[in-house]
């Protein structure tokens, strides 16, 4: 993700390996990540059972 976007307000999408390894501890059982986006620190998760969002 480049700093301009970020600073522009504009979500990347992350991969599927790093959304559940930051989103993992707040996943309940069977919970599947379907897709996750960042910007600078914040994002947000949607999975097959709700919507997660982390405002760091």
């Amino acid at each position: 993700m480049g700093i301009l976007q970020g600073l522009a307000g504009n979500m990347q999408q992350i991969d599927q390996q790093q959304a559940v390894a930051e989103y993992g501890p707040w996943l309940l059982e069977g919970e599947q990540v379907q897709s996750a986006y960042k910007m600078l620190r914040d994002g947000f998760c949607i999975t097959n059972h709700r919507i997660n969002a982390a405002d760091r």
